[in-house]
């Protein structure tokens, strides 16, 4: 048995005949410099302490695995610490806020060198380029082919008393938007301050976090507290408004005893996977909200009018024309996010609730 002493390394090695070699390392390398120049002395002294080749390779690999041991294990407890910060800084309102801020200041900072305020509404922050050599080029009939559903329509059509198979043959399958009138009297509406009570006696929905969150009461797109903003708005004396998604599962599902499932969807489709809520109370802006919907979208007037703005997607903005309408109470706007962009006017006249329902359809 040899024992190397380098002063900073220790190493036990155990060699054996016919230049068989094997390492048994009494502990972890201790490293106690903080000099390379200093590290690299000891590995030399260590290795030269000793004028067997395969030692010194066993050495060598034995002395390297075990920094590379220790490196890992300190970028392991940074790491720690650095996750423990963030959760710190996203439970606890005092660091959120305050980091918040200082994100924000940054921001402000940065627009002196890239002004980043276009990407405020893209739906997609990295472009994807198509490579010249696979891009077969759409020739202008197939883009006119491709935007048919839309093309030839001239008005938002309004149905009554629609079946689920005739919603699906006649305006889903073929990419038309439809507005299904309903004026009989249900359970759920009534005024604006009755609605918030009702959200507020929803725990999952009024503790949770949501998404996409828009309103003129703070600034910042950070507040998470609903509690707070429905505290807000109670208090205002000025024109206001409201929109969120409910993205947390909990909150999507208590958001299902809000409103009364369309006669037209009961028992066809699986549970809506994603919901809005917009409310608004004399708020004059020329600007429309644009909201980032997907998937079969159901837009249900509870209390008030809305008006609503449709518009093809880009590819076919040269073939086909925008609409814009009010939804009275009762009416549900039923429309495929996948052809159609959605925007609406928060109400400038009195008070208005509108809620939206996203439908994962297979079709």
């Amino acid at each position: 048995m040899e024992l190397f002493d380098t002063g900073n390394i220790y190493i036990r090695g155990k060699c054996c005949m016919k230049q068989t070699v094997g390492i048994t390392m009494s502990s972890s390398i201790s490293l106690t410099t903080n000099n390379l120049k200093e590290l690299n002395r000891d590995i030399e002294y260590l290795l030269n302490s000793t004028d067997d080749e395969i030692t010194k390779k066993c050495l060598t690999a034995e002395i390297v695995k075990e920094i590379r041991v220790m490196l890992l294990k300190k970028w392991i407890k940074v790491l720690i610490i650095v996750a423990f910060v963030i959760s710190q800084i996203y439970v606890l309102p005092f660091l959120n806020w305050n980091a918040s801020a200082i994100g924000r200041i940054v921001m402000i900072k940065v627009l002196k060198i890239w002004d980043w305020r276009y990407l405020y509404n893209v739906e997609c922050l990295i472009e994807r380029k198509v490579d010249g050599s696979d891009h077969i080029p759409i020739s202008i009939d197939a883009v006119e082919n491709d935007c048919s559903f839309c093309e030839n329509i001239e008005d938002i059509r309004h149905d009554l008393d629609v079946s689920y198979s005739k919603l699906k043959s006649n305006y889903i399958d073929r990419g038309y938007p439809v507005v299904i009138e309903d004026h009989q009297p249900h359970s759920e509406d009534g005024n604006l301050y009755g609605y918030i009570e009702r959200i507020k006696n929803l725990t999952d929905l009024i503790d949770s976090n949501p998404c996409n969150l828009q309103t003129n009461l703070v600034t910042g797109l950070h507040y998470r507290n609903l509690n707070d903003i429905f505290e807000l708005i109670e208090s205002s004396r000025d024109g206001w408004f409201l929109h969120y998604r409910n993205c947390d599962f909990s909150a999507v599902k208590a958001s299902r005893a809000l409103h009364v499932q369309p006669p037209f969807l009961i028992s066809h489709l699986k549970p809506f996977s994603s919901s809005w809520i917009l409310i608004s109370s004399i708020y004059k802006t020329s600007k429309p909200k644009k909201l980032l919907v997907k998937h079969l979208v159901v837009v249900k007037q509870i209390i008030g009018s809305t008006y609503v703005l449709i518009a093809p997607k880009v590819e076919c903005k040269e073939f086909c024309s925008d609409f814009e309408f009010h939804l009275e109470v009762g009416d549900s706007f039923v429309f495929s996010a996948e052809l159609w962009d959605f925007s609406y006017y928060p109400s400038a006249e009195g008070e208005a609730v509108t809620s939206i329902r996203e439908y994962e359809l297979q079709i």
